[in-house]
């Protein structure tokens, strides 16, 4: 199957534009009302295209719902680079990300980003892999800042163990979506002893939900262990922060 031609909101915006004057041209101003949405274009053409309609409009607008299925498809590709470039930012867990399109593997969802990657770098919708083999392919400069970034999580290893774990400790305390964020950071990152930049992501996320509970709001004694964690993973993510800024590296957060 080969890929549609690349189609950008320009495109929609023209779509969109041309149902609405040739609708005007048969009388039918009730088109006005429809928003920018393709799918609220579509919606509104499925229902007002009986035979009241002339022949000729129903099939010059046959083709562009056609050419609105293409700009949602293109929508939907930039979507789903977005989602997986943040989640490499943010820490997610590949088996998440992959359940959500049906891909299991880490090899899996590394193919399929670097997929998208050269999908919407290439011309008129044809795939330009060197884009994704690039993006893979570290320099100089990727090497010194991965060691730079490596030798401070080293550094700073059981300092963020001691953070982890207070936090895990009050699971029994939290509802069950802050539960399971909670387990999967056990899961994904402690278990396997990963002290990679992504646990730096996840880390940032459970411990924002924490702080924002209620069960950790109604904490009122300061020496509360979990207060202190949390003041501590405050101190740690400021440091690692400026130490990522400094070597051009917006790796997590």
């Amino acid at each position: 199957m080969t890929t549609p031609p690349r189609r950008d909101d320009d495109d929609l915006r023209e779509t969109l534009h041309r149902i609405r004057v040739r609708r005007r041209q048969i009388g039918d101003d009730s088109v006005d009302g429809v928003g920018d949405s393709a799918l609220e274009m579509w919606d509104y053409l499925r229902k007002h295209s009986g035979r009241g309609i002339p022949l000729w409009v129903r099939q010059a607008e046959a083709v562009d719902v056609m050419r609105l299925r293409v700009c949602l498809s293109w929508q939907a590709e930039r979507m789903e680079l977005w989602a997986w470039d943040r989640a490499e930012d943010w820490g997610v867990a590949h088996r998440d990300m992959g359940a959500e399109v049906g891909v299991s593997s880490r090899s899996g969802c590394r193919f399929r980003h670097d997929r998208k990657i050269a999908l919407l770098a290439g011309p008129d919708g044809r795939p330009d892999h060197r884009v994704a083999r690039a993006a893979r392919n570290p320099t100089a400069d990727d090497l010194k800042r991965e060691r730079v970034i490596a030798g401070w999580l080293k550094t700073h290893e059981i300092a963020l163990l001691a953070v982890c774990q207070e936090m895990i400790e009050f699971e029994p305390h939290v509802d069950h979506e802050l539960a399971g964020l909670l387990r999967n950071l056990w899961r994904d990152y402690l278990q396997p002893g990963l002290f990679t930049p992504g646990l730096m992501g996840s880390i940032l996320v459970v411990a924002g939900e924490l702080h924002d509970s209620a069960s950790v709001q109604g904490l009122t004694n300061p020496q509360h262990p979990l207060l202190r964690a949390l003041m501590r993973w405050t101190d740690l993510y400021a440091d690692w922060r400026a130490l990522t800024r400094a070597n051009a590296g917006d790796v997590a957060g």
